[in-house]
């Protein structure tokens, strides 16, 4: 019995071994997002001055400036 419930244990241990590095892989992914993302947009904004893009494209990089607000949002709710 001792036997089942140590590979039990080592079977959950493994579980939340993968977790854990799915959870840091996507904190790494959300964190690169935050950080490249707004740069990015800001970039690809100002460039609109200079050239008109398809209406599709402006409806794209306002969602994305919308993404991006929401992301600041639930970073700065999470900090208080």
């Amino acid at each position: 019995m001792i036997t089942e419930v140590e590979g039990c244990i080592e079977e959950h241990q493994k579980t939340a071994d993968h977790w854990k590095t799915c959870f840091y892989q996507l904190a790494a992914l959300a964190n690169g997002a935050i950080e490249d993302v707004p740069r990015m947009l800001a970039e690809v904004y100002a460039t609109m001055f200079f050239y008109k893009p398809p209406k599709a494209v402006e409806v794209f990089i306002e969602h994305c400036k919308g993404l991006v607000g929401l992301m600041k949002d639930m970073v700065a709710r999470s900090k208080d």
